[in-house]
């Protein structure tokens, strides 16, 4: 007799665009389960920031950010992590 876990993933995170003119601060606003995770870059980029709002200052180009929802499973001594696809969010700098 085998034995099955059911892992629910948590979904993809809810965000929106923002723009600001050239110079300007914008926050990014996030929501998801589990713990927000915001990068520079979709595969491979810093994380820069941790939770719902990603505040950048003194804009001067386009620039887009990606935020994942991640949350830890612990399992039989074992500690797994899993994450979502991570969202992409473009900043639109005006001129």
């Amino acid at each position: 007799m085998s034995n099955y876990i059911t892992l629910n993933l948590p979904t993809s995170p809810t965000t929106t665009g923002a723009s600001t003119i050239s110079g300007g601060n914008v926050t990014l606003y996030a929501s998801g389960a589990g713990t927000l995770n915001w990068y520079s870059a979709a595969i491979g980029g810093a994380l820069v920031n941790t939770g719902t709002s990603y505040t950048i200052y003194s804009l001067t180009t386009n620039a887009t950010y990606y935020v994942e929802s991640m949350f830890l499973l612990m399992l039989i001594l074992l500690l797994a992590k899993t994450d979502s696809s991570a969202t992409e969010i473009i900043i639109q700098v005006l001129m």
